[in-house]
C-alpha cells in the first residue's frame, strides 16, 4: 500500500497471487475427490474422467478470471495508477493460471495413462481454446462489455452478438491505432491522425498541450459520436427482419452494448490524455474535457427508443402520445437552441422548401436549411451535425413528408433524431407537412398535419411563424438584418452609424454579430449585446492577430470594450467559436469625416480552436 493509503500495482499483484493459490487449492481438493470416486468405480482411465477434469478446470478458470477482472476494475479506478500496466499484469497472471490448474487437477498424469491418442488430442485442443477465451474476456473488459450482464445465462439476439464483435473490433482499432498514434506527435516526423470529420491532421514535433490537446479532445468526442450513430444505423438495418418482440430485444441489447462501449472510450480518452500530458515518470491528475453530447447512456437509450418507435409505429403510438402529452421528461431549455425551426425534407421537394426557408429568413426567424448553412456544414460530419440539430438545437422540426422522404436513408436519420427529441418533450415539436399520404414510421396517425397543396411556400411560412411565436405583422423598419461577410477571414469596411452599429462576420455556427458605437476617430466601442455573442475581450499585448496563442485566456467579463486603432478584440460566440478583430481605421462624421466608417481585419477560428498562430492557421 502506498504512503497515501491508495492501493498500488504491487497490491494488485499480491491479490492476483492469492486468487491463483486459492483457486489451485480448490481445484486440487475437488480433483482428488473426483479421482477417488471414479477410481472406486473403475473409471479412472476412462475418457469420462478426463472430460470431468477439464470441466473442473474450465469452471475454476472462469470463476478466477471474473474475480481478477473485478479486482482490476477496482485498481484502475485509483487516481494516478498505470492502468495499462495493471491490465497487462492481470492478463499475464490469468493466462499463467492455466498450467497451474492443469497441475492441480493432475490432468497431465491422467493424459499419460490414457491409451487413446485421439482422446488426448481432443482434451489438449479443448484446453488450448481456454487461452482464446481468456484473451476474449479481456478484450470485452477493455471495451466495457463484460459489465453488460448479457452473459448470465440469457442468449443474445444475433444482432447484439454481431454488434458485440463489431464493437470489440472498433475498440481495438481505437486503442491500438488511433490513441496509439498520439504518442508520436512529439517526434521528429509528422504523424497523420483521423479527425473524424473527413479530414486528417499531421502533427509532429509538438508537445501535447494547447492546440494539439484541443484537437485531440475535439476529435475523440466527434469520433465517438460518429461511431454511435453509425452503429445505430447498422442495428436499424439488422433488426428490420425480426418480428417485433425480437427486434425490440435486439435494440435494447444493442443500446446496452453501445452505452458500455461509449463509457470505455471515454475512460480510455481520459487516461490517454493524462499519460500524454506526463513526462513518462510523473503524470498530472485526470481531466475529462470531452464534449459527449449524444453518447451518454441516456442519449443512447433515447436513440434506441426513437428507433423502436420508428420501426413499430402501431405499437408505439400510444406511448409516444403519453410521453408528449403527460410526462415532462427533460425538456430542452429554449435559450440553448440555435434555431427556431429546422426543415427536414427530401431533395425532390427542395424547390418548395427553399422558398419556405427564404420566406422564414425574411421574417427574421432562425431557420436551419442546409443551403443557408453550407459554410458551417463544410468539412463537418453530416450524421453527427444533423443529429444534433434535429434532436437538440431547434424549437420545432418541420417535416416535409413524401414517398421520397420516407425512402431515403439520410432523411430516415433526421426523422429518427427528431422522434428521439419528441419522445422526451412536453407539447408540440414535430410539425408535419404532407406532399402525399405516405405513412411515416414512428409518427402516430393522430398527429395533425398541413397539406402542402393547400399552401404556397409564403403562406406556409406565415403558419410556421405563428407557431414559433413571431407575428407576421411585427417588426419596424430598423428590424432588418445587418450587412455581413460570410468569409472566415478578411478585411471589410462598413458604416457603423447604420444598422444599429451591427455587422456580421462568418456564418452558421461560426457567425459573429459584432455591435459597435461611436467613440472617436482613434477608438470605438464594442459590445457583447447580440444574442449569439457569449463574450468579448481585448487581446492585450498582441500587435497582430497571429500573436494570439490562447484566445480563451483573456478577460471576457465586461459588456463593452474600447478598442483603439491597431488593437485587437477577441469574440467568443455561443457555439464556442472564437474570432479576432483588429481595428485598422475609424472615420467619424462628427470629426470632419463624410460618414461613420470602420475598417477591420478579422479571422475566425474553425473547429473551436483557440490559437491564431500561423502554424495553426496554415
Amino acid at each position: 500500500m502506498s504512503n497515501d493509503g491508495q492501493p498500488t500495482i504491487n497490491d494488485l499483484l499480491d491479490r492476483l497471487y492469492v486468487i491463483r493459490d486459492t483457486t489451485a487449492d480448490s481445484v486440487r481438493e475437488e480433483a482428488r475427490a473426483l479421482l477417488a470416486h471414479n477410481s472406486a468405480k473403475g473409471m479412472l482411465q476412462s475418457g469420462k474422467t478426463l472430460k470431468e477434469l477439464v470441466k473442473l478446470i474450465e469452471a475454476a478458470l472462469d470463476k478466477a478470471q471474473a474475480e481478477v477482472l473485478m479486482v482490476l476494475r477496482h485498481i484502475q479506478a485509483v487516481p494516478g495508477i498505470d492502468r495499462q500496466a495493471c491490465r497487462d499484469q492481470a492478463f499475464l497472471r490469468t493466462r499463467d493460471l492455466l498450467p497451474v490448474l492443469r497441475d492441480a487437477a493432475q490432468l497431465d498424469d491422467r493424459l499419460k495413462s490414457v491409451g487413446s491418442v485421439m482422446a488426448r488430442d481432443e482434451i489438449n485442443k479443448r484446453l488450448a481454446r481456454l487461452d482464446e477465451r481468456i484473451a476474449y474476456q479481456f478484450r470485452q473488459f477493455d471495451v466495457g462489455l463484460d459489465r453488460v450482464g448479457l452473459a448470465s445465462g440469457a442468449t443474445m439476439t444475433p444482432t447484439a452478438t454481431r454488434l458485440q464483435q463489431r464493437l470489440s473490433e472498433r475498440m481495438s482499432w481505437f486503442r491500438n491505432q488511433w490513441f496509439f498514434k498520439w504518442h508520436h506527435i512529439g517526434g521528429s516526423q509528422p504523424i497523420e491522425i483521423d479527425l473524424f470529420d473527413g479530414r486528417f491532421t499531421s502533427l509532429g514535433g509538438l508537445k501535447f498541450w494547447g492546440s494539439p490537446r484541443e484537437v485531440y479532445w475535439d476529435a475523440v468526442s466527434r469520433g465517438l459520436c460518429k461511431e454511435v450513430l453509425d452503429q445505430f444505423s447498422w442495428v436499424e438495418e439488422a433488426a428490420k427482419g425480426y418480428e417485433r418482440s425480437v427486434a425490440i430485444q435486439a435494440i435494447n441489447e444493442s443500446a446496452d452494448l453501445l452505452a458500455s462501449f461509449a463509457d470505455a472510450i471515454r475512460r480510455a480518452a481520459v487516461e490517454k490524455d493524462r499519460i500524454l500530458r506526463g513526462d513518462g515518470v510523473n503524470f498530472p491528475s485526470e481531466e475529462d474535457r470531452g464534449h459527449w453530447a449524444g453518447t451518454r447512456a441516456q442519449d443512447i437509450r433515447d436513440q434506441a427508443d426513437a428507433l423502436k418507435a420508428a420501426l413499430f409505429p402501431s405499437s408505439s403510438s400510444s406511448a409516444f402520445l403519453l410521453q408528449t402529452v403527460a410526462t415532462p421528461v427533460r425538456t430542452i431549455e429554449a435559450d440553448s437552441r440555435r434555431f427556431q425551426v429546422a426543415l427536414s425534407f427530401a431533395g425532390e421537394q427542395r424547390d418548395y422548401v427553399r422558398d419556405v426557408a427564404s420566406a422564414l429568413a425574411a421574417r427574421h426567424i432562425a431557420v436551419f436549411y442546409d443551403e443557408f448553412q453550407s459554410n458551417a456544414l463544410w468539412g463537418t460530419d453530416g450524421a453527427e451535425h444533423f443529429h444534433r440539430i434535429y434532436s437538440r438545437d431547434t424549437q420545432f422540426v418541420v417535416m416535409f413528408i413524401s414517398a421520397e422522404y420516407v425512402s431515403k436513408a439520410w432523411t430516415r436519420h433526421e426523422r429518427r433524431s427528431a422522434i428521439s427529441r419528441q419522445m422526451k418533450e412536453v407539447g408540440e415539436y414535430i410539425l408535419p407537412v404532407r406532399f402525399d399520404q405516405t405513412e411515416v414510421d414512428g409518427l402516430p396517425d393522430t398527429i395533425q398535419y398541413l397539406s402542402a397543396k393547400n399552401f404556397t411556400p409564403a403562406e406556409l411560412a406565415v403558419e410556421i411563424a405563428k407557431k414559433v411565436g413571431v407575428n407576421p405583422n411585427d417588426g419596424k423598419a430598423s428590424h432588418v438584418p445587418p450587412p455581413s461577410s460570410s468569409a472566415m477571414s478578411g478585411e471589410v469596411t462598413f458604416d457603423y452609424g447604420a444598422y444599429n452599429g451591427r455587422y456580421v462576420i462568418g456564418s452558421g455556427a461560426s457567425a459573429f454579430e459584432t455591435a459597435w458605437s461611436k467613440g472617436s476617430n482613434t477608438a470605438i466601442r464594442l459590445y457583447n449585446d447580440p444574442v449569439g455573442i457569449h463574450g468579448i475581450a481585448l487581446a492585450r499585448g498582441a500587435t497582430a492577430i497571429e500573436d494570439i496563442v490562447d484566445a480563451a485566456s483573456y478577460d471576457f467579463t465586461s459588456r463593452s470594450r474600447t478598442v483603439k486603432i491597431g488593437e485587437i478584440a477577441v469574440l467568443r460566440n455561443t457555439d464556442g467559436f472564437y474570432a479576432a478583430v483588429q481595428v485598422l481605421e475609424i472615420a467619424d462624421d462628427s470629426r470632419g469625416a463624410l460618414s461613420d466608417a470602420l475598417t477591420i481585419r478579422y479571422i475566425i477560428l474553425p473547429s473551436g480552436k483557440t490559437t491564431f498562430s500561423v502554424e495553426q492557421l496554415s
